[in-house]
């Protein structure tokens, strides 16, 4: 009987064909599916006390082989890797930045230890980011980031409040030793540093030497180098401690204004400064006036105990000639019993008449009292020295005039005398604005008495 179905030529060959296909089928495998990687969750929240906080990173299937992770961190919250001495809020355990998947798996965790710093500081946030994954079959989800916020277990109210006792201090020169008293609102939860700054038309010691004017500052910070307070922990109150220059010049009252501008974690600072006043020091003023004829005079002060060689003890020489030179003897020295001489000295200029006179007051309360003792007198061009070559050869200032201080009361008063020729130099200083104002007052004080 025949086949009812014979088979061709062209039937065989697609049949051969159509095996030959399916042995191909069968031998290549499918294209491995790409895996999506993404966070678990979208937000994580952990109490300070929670201690080690996990966050999953997950795969939609399982790793076709192993795989590392790249992750950034961002957020309020410190890393203790970066803190740079700041109060690190977590730490991360393992490798910093990268999370390792193995083959098959289809997660993996970044572990976080949380740190409980025992000051109130407020919610803090840890900003997580995928950034990169190692393997070629592997995409970040689009929604790449994750949120863990560190829930503050302390209350507001253990923050300790730090403030200045006073925000007004008014002293003076010779207090010489003043200390700025902080208040804390409770014992400080741990050690503190805190940060603050000077300003004010006083000057301190660090601007001056810094610029070359350390004979012009006013007062120099005891502690607290640098800008910076330490409060102990367990301390309730803390010190930023002055000392208060006691100097030579008439100036007018100046301001130290300290302000708090940064603090630890655990402390909140008012941002009230505090601004002291100082006030001119009482004293015996001696003023050397002249014509204003473009001439430059210096004032040399000597003392000595009655009786003994007068010795060179202040002098004022700054490079003005339009203003007085002008010496304090603060009261705070406590000289009962001196003798003094004052060398006027005819520094430079071209007056063949030069007038000046030497001016003395006391200076109390902040104003000159009604004692003022005026001696008047002329210098030629004879009397001008204004040579180096002439200090260094060993050429002594003339005295020209004398007083004493007996009892605490100055007095005897004498004349001026001018020498045949020559009055010796001593240094010349920039004047301060400061020194030239209240210098114009005894200045103005002593053409009323003229009058």
């Amino acid at each position: 009987m025949r086949n009812p179905y014979p088979i061709t030529k062209s039937l065989l060959a697609l049949a051969i064909v159509g095996v030959s296909l399916s042995a191909c089928k069968d031998d290549d495998s499918e294209p491995t599916p790409r895996a999506t990687l993404s966070f678990e969750k979208s937000t994580v929240s952990a109490g300070e006390g929670s201690g080690v906080v996990t966050v999953n990173i997950v795969l939609d299937r399982g790793a076709a082989e192993d795989m590392t992770v790249s992750y950034t961190l961002a957020g309020t919250a410190v890393d203790k890797l970066t803190a740079a001495g700041a109060a690190a809020d977590y730490e991360i355990i393992g490798d910093h930045g990268e999370v390792d998947i193995k083959k098959g798996e289809t997660s993996g965790a970044i572990e976080i230890q949380i740190v409980s710093d025992g000051a109130y500081e407020g919610n803090e946030t840890i900003d997580i980011t995928l950034d990169d994954v190692d393997v070629d079959n592997v995409d970040i989800a689009e929604n790449n980031t994750t949120k863990v916020t560190i829930l503050d277990d302390e209350d507001e109210g253990d923050v300790v409040q730090i403030s200045f006792d006073e925000t007004s201090i008014v002293t003076s020169e010779d207090v010489t030793e003043l200390s700025v008293v902080l208040n804390l609102s409770k014992p400080a939860p741990e050690r503190l540093v805190l940060n603050y700054t000077l300003d004010g038309s006083a000057l301190d010691s660090l601007f001056a030497f810094e610029n070359d004017a350390s004979f012009l500052a006013d007062y120099y910070v005891v502690n607290g180098e640098g800008g910076e307070i330490v409060i102990e922990k367990g301390a309730t109150t803390a010190t930023i401690d002055l000392f208060i220059y006691t100097d030579i010049f008439l100036e007018d009252d100046e301001t130290i204004e300290i302000s708090l501008t940064s603090n630890s974690v655990a402390a909140a600072v008012d941002q009230e400064p505090v601004e002291i006043q100082v006030n001119q020091q009482d004293g015996r003023v001696i003023q050397l006036e002249w014509e204003d004829s473009g001439a430059d005079m210096d004032l040399l002060l000597w003392a000595a105990d009655p009786g003994e060689d007068l010795k060179r003890f202040f002098s004022s020489a700054f490079g003005f000639t339009d203003r007085p030179e002008t010496i304090i003897i603060p009261d705070v020295l406590e000289l009962p019993d001196a003798d003094f001489g004052v060398s006027p000295i005819y520094f430079s200029g071209t007056d063949n008449e030069l007038n000046f006179l030497v001016a003395h007051a006391t200076f109390a309360d902040g104003d000159f009292l009604d004692d003022v003792t005026v001696k008047e007198a002329k210098y030629t061009l004879n009397n001008i020295n204004n040579t180096w070559d002439q200090q260094t050869g060993g050429q002594i200032p003339l005295v020209a005039q004398t007083f004493t201080k007996r009892d605490g009361v100055y007095g005897n008063i004498s004349g001026i005398t001018v020498a045949g020729e020559g009055s010796r130099r001593t240094s010349t200083k920039p004047a301060p604005a400061d020194v030239r104002h209240r210098s114009a007052r005894l200045q103005n004080t002593v053409r009323s008495f003229n009058r």
